[in-house]
C-alpha cells in the first residue's frame, strides 16, 4: 500500500480547528500520517493535542480597515508562506484540507501542485478562502448558496462526540436538582461580553423559568453564585451540556449553529454585529431565521427586557423551530467531506476503494 499523508490546516479561532479534528476518525482509516499546520502562538496546538503531528508557522492576521496595521501584512505573509512551503516539502502530503482563517492562507498559497480542499462555513466566503480559491481543487460549503464550479454543499464538519454527550454528568457537575428546562448560553470560544452582561442583567427573571449553563469565555469569568446558575469559562466537554440543554442562546458562528441544528436544539441567535466583524454572523443568522429554524435577536436590540421575551418566544415556538430544522437538509457533512478526499486521493494514485 502506498504511503498516504494529509495536512490539515486552519486557525485563528476554535471554529477553524475543531472541524478539522472532526474529520480524523474517517481520515485515520486511510491516511497513515496526519499533520496539522497551525500558528506558533500555541492556540491551535492546544486544541489539536496529540490528535495529529503539529507544526507551527508565524501566521499573520489579515488586517481589515486599518491601513497602518495592514502595511507589514504582505511581508509577514511572505515569511509564513516560505515556512509553510518548507514544511510541505518535508511532509510531502497527498492532499491538504484547509478550514480557512488567516493561519491556513500561507499553507494554501504554498501548496504548489498539492490538491487542496477548502471548507467554507459561512453564508458568505471569508477573506482567507477567497484568496485561496484559485488554488483549491474543491470547496465544500455548509450553506447551499454558492454558485461555483468547484463548490459542493455538504454541510459542516461536526465531531462525532457531539452526538454522545452525557446529560447526567453535566447535570451533576452543575448541581441542578430542579425539573426546570435547561438554557445553555454560549458566546463562542472567545466569549461574548455583550451577551454575558445582558444575561447578568436579567438573571433573576430567567432563573424563575430555567436552570442556566452559561459559557462565558475564558476572558470573561463570572463569580456569580446562584442556585440553578452555572457559569463556565471554557469547556472541552461541550457535548455534555448540549445533551443537557433544552434551549440555547448562541452567537452566529457557523460551526456552533450547525451543531445546534444537527442536534435539533431550539436556538436564539445573537449574531456579532457588522462592524465588529465582516457581517458573516448576521448573514448566518438570517439564513436560519428565514427557514424557520432559529430565532434572531440583533445585539443592538438586546436588553434586559427584550432578551427574556425572545427566550419566551423560543419556548413557545419550539415545535415550529424543530420542524424548520428538520427541513434544512444537510447539517453534518463530515462523512461526505472525508469520503470525497479519500476517493479522489485514491483515484490519483490509481487505487480502488
Amino acid at each position: 500500500m502506498k504511503r498516504k499523508v494529509i495536512v490539515l490546516t486552519g486557525g485563528g479561532t476554535a471554529g477553524h480547528v475543531l472541524p478539522c479534528l472532526a474529520l480524523l476518525p474517517y481520515l485515520k482509516s486511510v491516511f497513515s500520517e496526519i499533520h496539522f499546520i497551525g500558528s506558533n502562538s500555541g492556540y491551535e496546538k492546544k486544541l489539536v493535542g496529540n490528535a495529529a503531528e503539529y507544526h507551527g508557522i508565524d501566521a499573520v492576521k489579515l488586517a481589515r480597515g486599518n491601513l497602518f496595521k495592514a502595511i507589514p501584512v504582505p511581508f509577514k505573509l511572505w515569511k509564513a508562506k516560505r515556512q509553510a512551503a518548507a514544511l510541505l516539502k518535508e511532509i510531502s502530503p497527498d492532499a491538504i484540507f484547509s478550514k480557512g482563517g488567516y493561519v491556513a492562507l500561507p499553507v494554501v498559497l504554498a501548496s504548489k501542485g498539492i490538491p487542496v480542499y477548502l471548507h467554507e462555513s459561512d453564508l458568505t466566503m471569508g477573506l482567507a478562502n477567497r484568496l485561496s480559491l484559485k488554488k483549491c481543487t474543491k470547496i465544500f460549503t455548509s450553506f447551499d448558496t454558492y454558485d461555483l464550479d468547484k463548490a459542493v454543499c455538504t454541510g459542516s464538519p461536526i465531531r462525532r462526540s457531539i452526538y454522545d454527550g452525557n446529560a447526567e454528568a453535566a447535570r451533576r457537575e452543575c448541581g441542578f436538582v430542579s425539573n426546570k428546562p435547561v438554557l445553555l448560553v454560549m458566546g463562542g470560544s472567545s466569549g461574548a461580553k455583550a451577551v454575558n452582561e445582558c444575561i447578568y442583567s436579567c438573571l433573576d427573571r430567567l432563573l424563575k423559568t430555567f436552570d442556566i449553563v452559561h459559557i462565558t469565555g475564558e476572558k470573561f469569568p463570572s463569580e456569580i453564585k446562584r442556585v440553578g446558575y452555572r457559569p463556565i469559562g471554557y469547556t472541552d466537554r461541550i457535548e455534555d451540556y448540549l445533551a443537557l440543554c433544552d434551549y440555547a442562546v448562541s452567537r452566529g458562528g457557523s460551526g456552533a449553529l450547525f451543531e445546534l441544528m444537527a442536534l435539533k436544539i431550539p436556538t436564539l441567535i445573537i449574531p456579532l454585529p457588522k462592524g465588529a466583524s465582516r457581517g458573516d454572523q448576521v448573514d448566518n443568522a438570517e439564513y436560519f431565521s428565514s427557514r424557520g429554524a432559529a430565532l434572531v435577536l440583533p445585539q443592538n436590540e438586546m436588553d434586559a427586557e427584550t432578551l427574556p421575551l425572545a427566550i419566551e418566544r423560543l419556548m413557545s415556538g419550539k415545535a415550529a423551530l424543530k420542524d424548520g430544522m428538520d427541513k434544512l437538509g444537510k447539517a453534518d457533512g463530515t462523512r461526505e467531506i472525508a469520503k470525497t478526499i479519500i476517493a479522489e486521493c485514491a483515484e490519483r494514485q490509481g487505487e480502488k476503494i
